[in-house]
C-alpha cells in the first residue's frame, strides 16, 4: 500500500489532493474532507501509469520489476514515492518521465494525526 500525506484544498476547477509534489484533481464527495490533513492510501495496482495523462503528475521511473505478465515500478516525484503495478507494453524503463493518475474510488482516507479510518469518498 501507498501511503501518501496531503490535504484536500479547493483549486479553480473543482477539488484537489494536495501533496507536497503536486496537487491531483478529487471528485466532489472529498468536499467533507476539505481543509484537513490527511494520509491517503491507494495499493500500487490502482497507480495508473501512462505516457501522457490528463490529471496526471509526472514521476520517474527508478526502478523496474519483471514478474512475468506485470511488472513492479517503483516512481518518484521530488520527495513523493510511489509502487505502481502495470502491464503496459513496453514497459517504462529506469530514468523514464511516466505520468501517473490515481484511482480515487480505490483510496483509503486516514486522519493524518490519529490514524482513524475516514473511509472512501470516491466510492459514495
Amino acid at each position: 500500500m501507498n501511503f501518501i500525506d496531503a490535504r484536500i484544498g479547493q483549486g479553480s476547477d473543482g477539488m484537489l489532493l494536495e501533496t507536497e509534489a503536486g496537487c491531483f484533481p478529487l471528485p466532489l464527495q472529498w468536499a467533507e474532507f476539505q481543509g484537513r490533513e490527511l494520509t491517503l492510501g491507494i495499493r500500487p495496482e490502482r497507480v495508473r501509469v501512462t505516457p501522457e495523462a490528463p490529471g496526471g503528475l509526472d514521476f520517474t521511473v527508478m526502478l523496474v520489476e519483471n514478474w512475468g505478465t506485470a511488472r513492479v515500478l517503483q516512481l518518484r516525484r521530488e520527495r513523493l514515492e510511489f509502487t505502481a503495478w502495470t502491464t503496459r507494453k513496453p514497459s517504462p524503463a529506469v530514468n523514464e518521465k511516466v505520468a501517473v493518475v490515481l484511482d480515487m474510488a480505490q483510496t483509503h482516507l486516514f486522519d493524518r494525526h490519529t490514524g482513524e479510518a475516514l473511509g472512501h469518498p470516491g466510492t459514495g
